[in-house]
Formats: structure tokens, C-alpha cells, sequence
């Protein structure tokens, strides 16, 4: 009996997905660690001096180092609300003040960037209003800034350094060395909205520069996998991005190179200084 190709089964006639399993997917964590890529761009982008250097997971998702101090930051893409009362907060915090610690030559500010909601303590008693809410007051509120200390000390381990500090130091030391240092910025964009915004900044980069803005998307993709390749590098030193990376890779994006034979290029050479 004869047969023909036709006959033969098809390994793609069925393409449902397998069953998995939902607690093992790591969907979140890799959505997180695009967010944060994207998010770096969009930081590299802002950069305005050669004295401006953004380093990728070094003391923190991404460091904002000037001449005049750093910044660390953390990048989470996250639907649970925090609060003073979450072990999100906690570790941020414990790991800022050990930061702190070793950095005694320099200011480092904190910045904690993510998707949440500020949610409100049940056990807290900071005017009704959530206590990362009350910690943007207590920058220039002392009685708020004492009332957040005495919340926070006993919320964090018996061995914690940042505990034995709060239980010891001044409202005002406080308001000093922790509470004006660290920044919570809640409710930021989702990832789509924040790759809207470099977009935004390419087209107007390009603007400037004068190349056409059809070449947005080029440069975009560039960015991003000078970014990722970066991000892999072993060395904490060279996980960096300068803007004097920005504007090579830029360039790069948006030059054209015409391959011409050597003789033809001589004689075009010969007629330009011709006339």
C-alpha cells in the first residue's frame, strides 16, 4: 500500500500548553527583572553629565552615582500593598542602613520604586493616614518622626543595627540619617508605561539631534541589549552605563555604513576636490 507525506502524523496538530504548575512559574520574577531593565533605560536616558554613572545590581538594583553623593535603588514590580508593617519594608530598610553604614564617606539616599499601594497598619497610630504616607511628613515632622521611630524599632530583629539605633538616637537623628534619606515612590507605572516612556525620551533625544524619528525603534532595541549584557557582566565595576554609552550607542544605531571599493572611493575623493 502506498503512502504519501500526508499521511504521516503531524507533531504540531495539537499545541495546547502542558499542565504546569502555577506555584512554580517564575512569570512574576521574570516580569520583575524586565520591569527593572526597562526601568534602568529610562533612568540612563535621563542622564545629562559625564559626571552621572548608573551601576546595575550593585548595593542595589540600580546605584545613581554623582560627585556629590549616590543614590541606591531598589526597582519592584509588585501588586501587594506595603506598609511599615511588611518584611518588604524591613529588609529595604535594614539593608539601606547597612549600606549607610559602610558608605560613612559619602551621603546615600535611598529610593524604593515600585507598582504598590501604600496599605494602612491596623496596629500604627499615625493620624489615620498609612505610615509610608506619614514618613513624607515626618521629613520635616518630628513628633511624626518620633511616633515612626517608636512604631519601627520593635517591629525589627533583636540583633538588628537600625533597631539599636532607633531605640537610642534622637527624633532628630532620626529625621537626620534614615527618614530624609529614604524615599518611597509608590503607585509607578507598569512596565508598558514605562517602556512608553522611553520612547518618548528617544524620539525627543533624536529631535534634538536632528536624525529622523523612524529610527526610534532601532535605537530602542540597541539600548536595550547593551542594557541586558550589561546587567550579566561578572564584575560589579563594569555593570555600568555612562552617558558617554549612551551616545555611542546611539551613533551606532543611527549610522549607515555604505561598503565601496577602494578605487571608487578614490575617485570620488578626486572629483569632490575637483569641484
Amino acid at each position: 500500500m502506498s503512502s504519501s507525506l500526508n499521511d504521516l502524523p503531524d507533531p504540531f496538530s495539537s499545541t495546547s500548553a502542558l499542565a504546569g504548575d502555577p506555584a512554580r512559574q517564575a512569570v512574576a520574577s521574570i516580569r520583575g527583572i524586565v520591569y527593572q531593565i526597562w526601568w534602568s533605560i529610562d533612568a540612563w536616558l535621563r542622564l545629562r553629565s559625564p559626571d552621572e554613572v548608573i551601576f546595575l545590581e550593585g548595593a542595589e538594583d540600580l546605584d545613581r552615582i554623582t560627585s556629590s553623593g549616590a543614590i541606591a535603588g531598589q526597582i519592584k514590580h509588585e501588586a501587594e500593598g506595603l506598609s511599615l508593617n511588611n518584611k518588604r519594608s524591613h529588609e529595604a530598610l535594614e539593608n539601606f542602613w547597612t549600606l549607610s553604614l559602610r558608605e560613612s564617606t559619602r551621603r546615600v539616599d535611598f529610593h524604593y520604586i515600585t507598582t504598590a499601594s501604600a496599605a494602612l497598619e491596623r496596629d500604627a497610630q499615625f493620624e489615620g493616614v498609612a505610615g509610608l504616607e506619614a514618613w513624607r511628613v515626618a521629613q520635616t515632622d518630628a513628633e511624626m518622626a518620633a511616633r515612626i521611630q517608636a512604631y519601627l524599632a520593635p517591629k525589627l530583629a533583636s540583633t538588628s543595627a537600625l533597631r539599636s539605633f532607633l531605640t537610642s538616637a534622637t527624633s532628630e537623628q532620626v529625621q537626620e540619617r534614615l527618614i530624609r534619606r529614604v524615599h518611597w515612590f509608590l503607585d509607578q507605572p507598569g512596565l508598558d508605561s514605562v517602556k512608553q516612556s522611553v520612547d518618548d525620551r528617544l524620539v525627543v533625544r533624536l529631535n534634538q539631534a536632528n536624525v529622523s524619528l523612524s529610527y526610534v525603534g532601532t535605537v530602542r532595541d540597541r539600548l536595550h541589549a547593551f542594557a541586558c549584557d550589561v546587567l550579566v557582566r561578572p564584575e560589579s565595576a563594569k555593570r555600568r552605563l555612562g552617558l558617554a554609552d549612551l551616545l555611542r550607542e546611539i551613533d551606532a544605531a543611527t549610522t549607515e555604513h555604505v561598503p565601496v571599493p577602494a578605487m571608487q572611493y578614490q575617485q570620488f575623493q578626486r572629483a569632490l576636490q575637483a569641484g
